[in-house]
């Protein structure tokens, strides 16, 4: 067993599950229909629906301290392609993330409009 971080696992780990046909191009003007919030320990785990119906999920590390910010994006025509087709971008944000970071870059930055947002995460 080793001694990894859940970061560091997801870190290290999700490109071993990412689709072949990844692109570097950051998803721009996506309408996201509904938004949850899954997850908020170790990696905070975002899962949604797009306005044409496909799966989203979205994460991000809850600390910096081990490894390096990202955030990952995953859609998918179901919610198990969107799992698994989850794509890294590194950040060059120094500071540790929020929600409130991550809304700002995906709605000012890349044009994303969220619609309807809910957290589920402490249930």
């Amino acid at each position: 067993m080793s001694a990894e971080t859940p970061e560091e696992f997801w870190y290290h780990h999700l490109s071993e599950y990412q689709s072949k046909e990844a692109v570097d191009v950051f998803p721009q003007n996506l309408i996201v229909t509904c938004l949850s919030k899954m997850s908020y320990r170790d990696v905070v785990v975002f899962k949604g629906y797009l306005n044409n119906g496909d799966s989203l999920v979205l994460t991000y590390p809850s600390t910096n301290r081990v490894i390096t910010n990202f955030l990952g994006v995953g859609i998918g025509d179901c919610d198990i392609k969107a799992d698994s087709s989850i794509q890294i971008y590194d950040l060059d944000y120094p500071h540790r993330m929020t929600d409130a970071f991550m809304f700002s870059l995906l709605t000012e930055s890349h044009a994303w409009e969220i619609q309807e947002y809910g957290d589920l995460s402490s249930y």
